[in-house]
């Protein structure tokens, strides 16, 4: 006998720790079942509904304000882009069949226009 214990004593049998598996097995159905009931009669509750239209009202919330997000960075972006605008020439020299016209254009964007290209657009008078 050591520290009061006779050395006899065998550790748990297998039959033992079988019981206490099918002893935590049936705790674990009984707390879902409880949890099954506490929802089926929690649907018929005015709080119930109260959780899901907030919940409801969240996402809907969550959805907007992405939507408004998206605006504001498509709206900072065409902000920041370059613009160009070109004056309609005052004058129209007609010298045959040959028309020159000079006209400038004005960067009015937040930043410089750097490559510009493109075919203005001619209309016949």
């Amino acid at each position: 006998m050591k520290n009061g214990k006779p050395k006899s004593e065998a550790p748990e049998s297998a039959k033992a720790k079988k019981h206490e598996s099918s002893g935590l097995k049936e705790l674990a159905k009984r707390c879902l079942q409880f949890l099954w009931l506490d929802f089926i009669r929690n649907v018929r509750s005015t709080k119930f509904w109260i959780e899901v239209a907030a919940l409801t009202g969240a996402f809907l919330y969550a959805g907007i304000a992405y939507e408004q997000w998206q605006a504001q960075l498509h709206g900072l972006r065409v902000d920041q882009r370059a613009w160009i605008s070109v004056p309609s020439p005052t004058s129209y020299p007609l010298n045959g069949s040959f028309i020159p016209v000079s006209t400038q254009m004005t960067n009015t964007g937040k930043t410089p226009a750097r490559i510009v290209e493109g075919d203005p657009p001619c209309q016949d008078l």
